[in-house]
């Protein structure tokens, strides 16, 4: 009868973890193309259009009229330039563009962002996206270059940096493509705008020029060039002062066509194809360099903890100095890798990195990030040479900031309160439960899985820094107080990272944390003293749940804490007392 029961608990819960995960996909959002745009949602970015037309399927772009008069296109970013944003999908922008390359409007429609879903505000997105208005299609926006000479400075989405950048990135690609594709004006950048009577010298001022070119072939011995040149004739029609000049007037400019320099090939009747487009407004090596103070302390961060863990014996004997370094670095975690870098690893990375495998996947897309990108390289080699427990133990914000809060605990003279060993391991399913039902659920949808992953409270701990909904912050505040009384609680319990991480655990080539034959038989002090509780009653570390703290060995080097080397240290004592005593009763004699 007792087996039955439980064949009917486990059946009945699986049926009840399905209904959920079916209800939970019944959420996800459908794609959308332009040709779901009504004129009600294309008003709010291009006021004062009365109809739009039918789509040019060879850019898959909608005019615009107002009464009758062509005024604009409307298009949508995902489907001219499908950029993969955090989530591995493109995200859906509609912009509305003018016939002068002008943006007027943009509205996110769609998307599978998991910071858009939860945690960032309409009045956020509003904000981001009313930035782009007025923009010329080929001006150089991008998110926090205010510093940047010849770039336009926007402001990104708090606790959202990729996605700003994937969506600054989508709709300036897409608005210059259609601004190519039907020949609008486009902005000819100071430096490379020369004067029609002398193609050596440039003009002063920008100069609107439409995109409709000829082409031809300079003799060797033009007195433009020594060399062979392409001369490309853009046929102006409308520039600044003071370098106006007649409708059909024609501005040459000589192209070199070296090897770095190939000559363009202009087709569609003038049109620039969307391969000449240049993206010189998204550079990677940029955003890297713009990293490089947080990339250089992270990386000597790094190379500090790789030197404690290749010198893990030395250290741990040492145990005064070993509790203060563990101490500063643990304090580094919390405050430069969680809030000043915003560098906490979450579930949603690895989901993420699942649907660009499934979908389209770009090392661009993960590298966008720097921080994150090397502190994962990091976390893939750790856990193939010592587990998951560097990561855990050493490197995550929320996590170092428990064991603080529990070390403040203990000086105060709270009480720690643990659970029997066999609730303890049953609690151990829940993150597990937790994964698995993230991992199916993101499959289908991962904006649905980000509203499951807020079990993790990161993004309201860190990336929002308690300026969210009050049961969020309710939340991820109770959490750390349960951590002062029981250590690193959610870790333990509730993380889905933690539970990913521990299946390449299995994997690890280096078991560097010493035992001897007496823990477990009959030695309990390493098993009633690890905070997480991750030493089995027979002495056995469970490499999966261990966090790497190293405690367990500096318990184990300590002769006044470890029961062998206590007795070893009592014989010491015993023989050096000996000849002491012998001295003594020679001298009564």
């Amino acid at each position: 009868m007792q087996l039955q029961s439980c064949v009917y608990r486990v059946r009945f819960f699986y049926q009840l973890l399905m209904l959920l995960i079916y209800a939970l996909l019944s959420l996800s959002a459908q794609a959308i193309g332009i040709y779901d745009v009504s004129l009600k949602q294309a008003q709010q970015v291009f006021s004062g259009i009365t109809q739009i037309g039918d789509i040019d399927k060879e850019i898959w772009a909608r005019p615009a009229f107002s009464n009758g008069q062509l005024v604009g296109y409307l298009f949508l970013s995902n489907e001219i330039a499908p950029i993969p944003a955090y989530s591995g999908k493109p995200v859906a922008v509609l912009i509305g563009l003018t016939l002068d390359a002008r943006i007027v409007g943009i509205d996110i429609l769609a998307h599978e962002e998991p910071i858009l879903v939860i945690g960032v505000t309409d009045r956020d997105l509003a904000n981001y996206t009313q930035q782009y208005q007025q923009q010329f299609a080929f001006d150089k926006v991008k998110v926090s270059a205010y510093n940047r000479e010849g770039y336009i400075g926007i402001d990104g989405i708090s606790g959202a940096t990729i996605t700003a950048m994937v969506l600054n990135r989508s709709i300036m690609r897409s608005a210059q493509r259609v601004s190519s594709f039907y020949g609008l004006p486009l902005v000819v950048p100071e430096e490379s705008r020369l004067s029609p009577s002398d193609p050596s010298s440039a003009t002063e001022t920008k100069a609107l020029v439409p995109a409709q070119i000829v082409q031809r072939v300079l003799p060797k011995e033009s007195p433009a060039t020594k060399q062979e040149m392409t001369a490309v004739t853009l046929r102006t029609e409308t520039v600044d002062p003071p370098t106006a000049v007649a409708p059909s007037s024609q501005v040459e400019t000589a192209v070199s066509n070296e090897a770095q320099n190939p000559p363009l090939q202009i087709q569609n009747n003038g049109r620039v194809g969307k391969d000449y487009v240049e993206e010189h407004w998204f550079d990677l090596e940029q955003v890297w360099l713009d990293k490089g103070f947080e990339l250089s302390v992270i990386l000597f961060a790094l190379g500090v903890l790789v030197f404690i863990l290749f010198f893990q014996d030395w250290l741990v004997m040492r145990t005064r100095l070993f509790r203060r370094i563990r101490l500063v670095y643990l304090i580094f975690t919390v405050f430069f890798i969680g809030y000043y870098c915003m560098a906490q690893l979450s579930i949603m990375n690895v989901l993420a990195f699942i649907q660009l495998l499934v979908n389209e996947f770009t090392w661009e897309t993960l590298m966008i990030d720097p921080l994150i990108f090397v502190l994962w390289g990091f976390v893939a080699v750790s856990i193939i040479l010592w587990g998951r427990g560097v990561y855990c133990g050493w490197l995550c914000p929320f996590g170092a900031m428990q064991e603080l809060i529990h070390k403040l605990g203990k000086k105060i003279g709270l009480k720690s309160y643990e659970f029997p060993k066999m609730v303890h391991e049953r609690l151990w399913a829940i993150k597990y439960i937790v994964l698995i039902v993230l991992v199916g659920v993101s499959l289908e949808s991962l904006s649905t899985a980000a509203v499951i992953a807020e079990v993790e409270p990161f993004k309201t701990t860190l990336a929002l820094r308690f300026q969210r909904e009050w049961w969020f912050v309710l939340y991820a505040v109770a959490l750390l107080l349960i951590s002062a009384f029981n250590s690193k609680f959610f870790c333990k319990y509730l993380c889905p990272l933690g539970a990913g991480l521990s299946f390449a655990t299995r994997f690890r080539v280096f078991d560097w944390l010493r035992r001897r034959k007496e823990c477990g038989r009959p030695c309990q002090t390493c098993a009633s003293l690890c905070q997480i509780s991750a030493i089995k009653h027979t002495g056995e570390i469970i490499d999966t749940e261990c966090h790497y703290c190293l405690e367990c060995q500096v318990d184990y080097w300590d002769d006044r804490l470890c029961p062998p080397l206590m007795e070893k240290r009592k014989k010491r004592e015993r023989r050096s007392k000996i000849p002491v005593q012998k001295i003594a009763a020679q001298q009564l004699e």
